[in-house]
């Protein structure tokens, strides 16, 4: 408004001295005089239209004038607009100004305040119900999460901000330790916080990293790149409440040059046995042991083997390193006693000895801190060294243990294994991997089993493995085993509902060119919101089922539906907050399938379930006959 005023109130732009003094220029009574007025009789938009229009027609003496009038700062950023405008708008745009950058950092750390203050409000976006009968909660993820939009604005004007001192007053280390003082702050005590990590996320650390960092160069300080990080740990160390984005801050040390990285590493190396140091080195978890770690693997490889073979014990993929070195030296027998105390931290307390027992039937245990690549890494690296040491059964068997972790779920690709270390003669280390895989893959195939007791030994799965295995392309056996195991199912009743969904994986991964359908829609319905996502060891089955004609089948098992359906249909009684459509959709399958049951179990339900007036809502909504209503 400022500009518009100064352009507008210059006395007909005749050429009046104006104090060309640096410094923020006031507006004067006149120009706050015209802005009134011109805000009370014109609209935002025709206010920008007189603005436009005035810049447009001045001449160049007339703009030179208007550009003596304006501050420093604001005069040079106008002519850059001017002058991109006349080569064109879309080809580039001018640098904002000081005063554009102050007016939008200023903008940034008003909404960053705003977001905490929100926070502690009960009645805020940030307090979350998920259902009327649950406490509320304070959701920081979805703070942290619009905390990470401001970071960003602030990070594109960091480097003007603290080269060109638009704001000196302010210090992001204070901001960070008040931000998280003032989260939920008036909020009732009873309230729960939901944290599922850090306030602070890779964007809201890398700009805080990027403020720090400039402001030690900026300020010339002595060793400042050592200097620049010990500050950073000190702000996380001090409060308890500060967590930094690990990979943020490595990856910030580990993108500046090289004798940056260098200064850094003599830095803590210097300070490792100090204790505020010593306590974070310490910990193989902390991304400071992390930094530590990779700014040695850069910079000094002797002594990154060295720390990395002290902490084996606290992390065991710090072995793979250390491996890789010894492997290259040929020192398997040291390779193997690394390899074994990797071993030992694997599976923390569990006993798992690599030539009896599967890694993958252990997933849950492993999986947290580790990725399937370097557990791949690691057996591929382990069975080098055994084949160094002519330890055959043992390298094999961790081969046959990298191939499941990666692949367990691609049958074709765990099969041809099998048959190539059977054929290199270790038949009793593979008869012993197969039934551990197999009955793995046949838990992990049917997800929603939900009678424990009768485990895998009532599922057709391992059927169908053990057909795949001998590659037997003649259907006929299998077919034969099926139909026995499909007789199982369907009788008597109790088997029904303990085997239900078995038969129901088996009928969609069956279901060719959507058969279910035309037959039951409502059980196509049913089983579709179950079974509608494939994933590999899906496709898996699919495949073995298709090259053993399993398709033949499909009439037979249509068959166990139409007789057995009748005993899956959920009873009323067990419904809550008289919610029924999950039992008129099966219902209607009940309808589609054997209309006599149907009537049946809807007369019976008319004399017990009478009163369930939801109940035959649901039925009604559904558009079944209900026989006997009146």
């Amino acid at each position: 408004m400022a500009a518009i005023a100064g352009l507008l109130c210059m006395e007909h732009l005749s050429g009046a001295k104006v104090n060309k003094m640096p410094g923020k220029k006031k507006i004067s009574k006149k120009e706050s005089k015209l802005l009134d007025l011109l805000r009370s009789s014109l609209s935002e938009e025709e206010i920008r239209q007189v603005f436009a229009g005035a810049l447009l027609s001045l001449d160049k003496k007339g703009f030179d004038r208007l550009i003596q009038h304006l501050h420093l700062d604001t005069g040079k950023t106008l002519r850059q607009v001017m002058a991109s405008y006349k080569k064109g708008v879309s080809k580039s745009k001018p640098t904002p100004g000081l005063g554009k950058i102050r007016q939008e950092w200023d903008r940034a750390i008003s909404d960053w305040w705003d977001c905490l203050m929100e926070s502690g409000d009960e009645e805020g976006k940030y307090v979350y119900q998920e259902n009327h009968w649950d406490a509320p909660y304070l959701d920081t993820s979805a703070l942290a999460e619009d905390l990470k939009k401001i970071a960003a604005r602030m990070r594109s004007m960091i480097h003007r901000v603290v080269k060109e001192n638009v704001d000196s007053e302010f210090d992001f280390f204070e901001l960070a330790e008040k931000s998280v003082e003032e989260v939920g702050s008036g909020l009732p005590e009873w309230m729960e916080c939901w944290d599922d990590g850090y306030l602070f996320g890779a964007e809201v650390t890398g700009c805080l990293l990027e403020w720090a960092w400039l402001k030690a160069r900026t300020n010339q300080i002595t060793e400042a790149s050592f200097e620049f990080i010990e500050d950073v740990r000190e702000l996380e160390s001090s409060n308890d409440k500060i967590y930094l984005d690990e990979d943020a801050v490595v990856g910030f040390v580990l993108a500046l040059d090289e004798d940056c990285q260098r200064d850094i590493l003599a830095g803590i190396e210097e300070n490792r046995t100090a204790p505020e140091w010593k306590a974070v080195l310490g910990n193989v978890r902390s991304g400071w042991f992390m930094l530590h770690k990779e700014l040695l693997k850069r910079w000094s490889k002797s002594r990154h083997s060295e720390i990395c073979r002290e902490n084996i014990q606290k992390d065991w993929k710090l072995a793979l390193p250390v491996l890789e070195g010894l492997i290259k030296k040929g020192a398997f027998e040291e390779a193997s006693a690394i390899a074994e105390e990797a071993r030992k931290g694997l599976l923390d307390d569990e006993l798992w000895e690599p030539t009896r027992d599967l890694l993958i039937c252990h997933r849950q245990h492993y999986f947290f801190y580790s990725s399937e690549e370097t557990l791949v890494r690691f057996f591929n690296l382990w069975s080098k060294t055994a084949g160094g040491l002519g330890r055959k059964e043992l390298q094999a068997a961790l081969s046959l243990q990298a191939v499941m972790v990666a692949k367990w779920k691609d049958w074709d690709t765990v099969l041809s294994k099998f048959d190539k270390s059977s054929s290199a003669g270790f038949e009793a280390l593979v008869d012993r991997f197969y039934e551990q895989w197999k009955n793995l893959t046949a838990e992990q195939a049917e997800k929603y089993t939900v009678d424990k007791d009768w485990g895998i030994e009532g599922s057709w799965i391992p059927i169908l493995i053990d057909e795949a295995r001998a590659k037997r392309r003649n259907s006929r056996r299998f077919h034969k085993s099926m139909r026995e195991w499909l007789k199982q199912a369907s009788h008597p009743s109790e088997n029904m509902k303990h085997l239900r969904y078995y038969l129901e994986k088996l009928t969609w991964e069956l279901n060719r060119s959507s058969a279910i359908r035309k037959i039951s829609p409502a059980l196509y319905q049913i089983l579709s919101s179950r079974y509608s996502e494939s994933d590999l060891l899906d496709k898996s089955m699919k495949r073995w089922l298709k090259r053993l004609d399993g398709s033949a089948l499909f009439s037979d098992i249509m068959a166990v539906w139409k007789k057995g359906i009748v005993h899956l249909v959920p009873d009323p009684a067990g419904a809550r907050n008289s919610r029924y459509d999950h039992h008129a959709e099966w219902l209607k399958a009940l309808f589609e399938l054997n209309h006599p049951e149907y009537d049946r179990m809807v007369k019976e339900w008319r004399e017990i379930h009478r009163r369930r007036i939801n109940l035959w809502k649901a039925v009604s909504k559904q558009g079944l006959p209900v026989p006997g209503k009146r």
